[in-house]
C-alpha cells in the first residue's frame, strides 16, 4: 500500500512538473551567461522605458575592463545591456539600449548556454530635436509578455521666431505591437500610424 501511494505521488509530481511553465533558473545557465547576467539589473514586468527621458534610466557603467560581455559584437554596435527579466519559457531575455538622443530598446533572447535565439528592435526611432517637432519615445513589455512601443509626435510649420503655427500642427502616433513567445522568438508588427487629432 505504501509503495503504491509513493508511486502515485511520484507520478503526480512528474505530470505537474512537465505541465508547469518552463523557466530558466540561474543554476541551469552556462558560466559565461551567468557571469554576464550577474552584472545586469533584474527587472520585474511590466517594464517601461521612456527613451527620450534616458536620464531616468539607471544604466550600468560599461567602461570598466571588468565588465564581461556575452557577445562583444554588441559593444561594437553601440548597444549596451540594460536589464534582464524572468522569461515565459526556456530562454534568457536581455534588453539592450542603443544610446543616442533618445534611448532605443532592443531585445535579444538567448538559450541558457548563450546562443542567440532571436532579436527584435523595440523602438520606433523617429524622435529627434528641431523646431516644430516634439516627440515622446515609449516602450513597455507587459506581464503577459506582450510588447507595445510608440513615438507620439507633434509636428508643425514654424514662424520666423521658431514658434509652432498652431493651424499647421499634426498630432499622431507611430506604434508597433508584439509578443515574446515561450520559445524565445520575438514577434513585432510593422509600424502603424494613427492620427490623434
Amino acid at each position: 500500500m505504501l509503495r503504491g501511494t509513493f508511486f502515485l505521488i511520484l507520478l503526480a509530481l512528474f505530470f505537474w512538473s512537465s505541465c508547469s511553465e518552463s523557466k530558466v533558473h540561474h543554476s541551469e545557465l552556462s558560466k559565461s551567461v551567468s557571469d554576464f547576467l550577474k552584472q545586469l539589473k533584474q527587472k520585474e514586468l511590466p517594464i517601461v522605458i521612456k527613451g527620450c527621458k534616458s536620464e531616468s534610466l539607471d544604466v550600468t557603467d560599461y567602461s570598466t575592463d571588468k565588465f564581461v560581455w556575452l557577445d562583444t559584437a554588441d559593444a561594437r554596435l553601440g548597444m549596451y545591456p540594460y536589464c534582464t527579466f524572468s522569461s515565459n519559457g526556456d530562454y534568457v531575455s536581455v534588453i539592450y539600449l542603443g544610446l543616442a538622443a533618445c534611448t532605443l530598446p532592443y531585445l535579444i533572447t538567448y538559450t541558457p548556454d548563450g546562443k542567440k535565439i532571436d532579436e527584435g528592435f523595440l523602438g520606433i526611432g523617429g524622435c529627434g530635436a528641431g523646431p516644430g517637432f516634439e516627440c515622446e519615445e515609449y516602450m513597455t513589455i507587459r506581464q503577459d509578455y506582450s510588447v507595445y512601443t510608440s513615438d507620439t509626435i507633434i509636428s508643425a510649420d514654424v514662424d520666423s521666431l521658431g514658434h509652432n503655427i498652431k493651424s499647421s500642427e499634426k498630432h499622431y502616433v507611430v506604434y508597433k505591437e508584439g509578443k515574446i513567445l515561450p520559445n524565445g522568438k520575438v514577434q513585432v508588427s510593422e509600424e502603424i500610424t494613427k492620427n490623434l487629432r
